[in-house]
């Protein structure tokens, strides 16, 4: 499976344990949902994903993780205030390869330490 489209449900957690045995995906669509967070562990290899779409959910925090996605990132339109390194990612040793990050409509004004380290 390349692509998994669960847009436009109630989703209110992420199907982690499925998503993670997908290994061959590369484009995620879950927008239009009720999400509010997304599990560290919810993705095999994210390096391998050209599009995740998590738009018009109810997310509160934007982590670096999705920066390693070689593609297009879409987080407009939900409740993020924070951007986050909780899986402290170490960013210095990776090259972004992302095309476009989408954070409008939120209200993005805290950046957590780890985002620096």
């Amino acid at each position: 499976l390349k692509t998994l489209d669960l847009s436009f449900n109630y989703f209110t957690r992420l199907p982690a344990g499925f998503i993670l045995r997908l290994v061959a995906l590369e484009n995620v669509y879950f927008q239009h949902n009720q999400l509010t967070d997304i599990p560290l562990s919810a993705f095999y290899d994210v390096t391998r994903l050209q599009t995740i779409d998590f738009s018009y959910n109810n997310l509160t925090s934007f982590e670096l993780w999705t920066l390693l996605v070689n593609g297009t990132v879409d987080f407009s339109n939900n409740q993020i205030s924070t951007i986050t390194n909780n899986g402290n990612f170490n960013m210095s040793d990776r090259e972004p390869n992302i095309d476009r990050i989408l954070l409008t409509g939120n209200s993005i004004f805290a950046l957590n330490d780890g985002i620096y380290e």
